[in-house]
C-alpha cells in the first residue's frame, strides 16, 4: 500500500505508479477548476470595467448621468442588492441582470446605483477611499472596480 500526502489530498494505492496516477489526476481535474474560475472572474472584471468606462465617458463629456440611473440604501427587502445575515456575516445577493452572485465582503455595503432596468451596475461600500464601485458579474461570481471622482451625489436617490 503506497499513500502520497500533498497540499492538494491525500491519495492511496496498492502500487506507487497508481498512487501517482491518482495524484495527476486531482491535478488535472483542480487544474481544470482553477482555469474554470479565472475566466470567470476575468469575465465579470471586464464587465465592471465596462460599466465604470460608460460612467466615465459620460462624466469625461459633461453630462448628467441617465434619469433612470438611481442611488438606493441596501437592506434585506431591496433588490437588486440585498442584505442577509449567514454564520454571522453579512451576505449581500447581487443582480447585475445578465448574472448574480453573493459576496461577503469585510466592509459593509450600504448602498447601490440601480440601472434604468432595475439592475444592480455600482455598489457604495463603507469606510473605503472610494465612494462607489462599477460591479460585474459572471456565473455567480462577482467583481468590482472603484470609480474614484464619480460621487453618489450625481444620481437621483429619490422617484
Amino acid at each position: 500500500m503506497y499513500v502520497i500526502e500533498t497540499e492538494e489530498g491525500r491519495f492511496e494505492a496498492d502500487t506507487e505508479r497508481d498512487a501517482k496516477k491518482l495524484r495527476r489526476a486531482a491535478q488535472k481535474k483542480q487544474a481544470a477548476i482553477d482555469a474554470d474560475d479565472n475566466r470567470k472572474y476575468t469575465l465579470a472584471r471586464l464587465k465592471a470595467t465596462q460599466v465604470g468606462y460608460g460612467l466615465y465617458e459620460r462624466k469625461g463629456r459633461g453630462e448628467t448621468m441617465p434619469r433612470g440611473f438611481r442611488y438606493k440604501l441596501v437592506t434585506e427587502d431591496t433588490y437588486p442588492a440585498r442584505r442577509s445575515c449567514g454564520d454571522g456575516r453579512r451576505i449581500y445577493h447581487i443582480d447585475t441582470g445578465d448574472s448574480s452572485g453573493r459576496v461577503a465582503p469585510y466592509d459593509e455595503i450600504v448602498g447601490y446605483i440601480e440601472n434604468g432596468a432595475g439592475f444592480c451596475i455600482a455598489i457604495a461600500i463603507a469606510e473605503q477611499d472610494c465612494e462607489l464601485f462599477a460591479v460585474g458579474a459572471c456565473e455567480e461570481t462577482v467583481v468590482w472596480v472603484p470609480l474614484y471622482g464619480i460621487s453618489i451625489t450625481e444620481f437621483k436617490t429619490t422617484d
